[in-house]
């Protein structure tokens, strides 16, 4: 029965040249991040279009996680950011209900 329990870490594919060429290809969502640099991010409403559902096939969902910080001045990348990890630390919705069980039950009033 604890088999059932046991612990499964979280688990992430690395990262690849074509992930990151990708998020440069497709990119969407552009942030400045000042000195130049640029935050690129593909949009989920970007990762539902045709095109680029072909071109990553089942990478989707990974690409999603990715920001690539790029330097116009240098015409280079200058930092990958993998949000996977912060991701999975946030707790899944359903999670939210055992916070009502977590609390001492409310005394009546006599």
């Amino acid at each position: 029965m604890t088999a059932l329990f046991a612990f499964r870490p979280f688990t992430t594919s690395p990262l690849s040249s074509d992930m990151i060429t990708a998020v440069l290809a497709f990119a969407d969502v552009q942030e400045p991040a000042g000195a130049d640099r640029t935050k690129l991010r593909i949009s989920p409403e970007r990762l539902a279009q045709p095109d680029v559902l072909e071109a990553l096939g089942g990478g989707v969902s990974r690409v999603a996680d990715i920001t690539v910080v790029w330097n116009e001045r240098e015409g280079q990348v200058v930092r990958v950011i993998d949000d996977a990890q912060l991701r999975r630390s946030q707790p899944e919705p359903w999670e939210a209900y055992f916070d009502l069980f977590d609390e001492e039950p409310a005394r009546r009033a006599a």
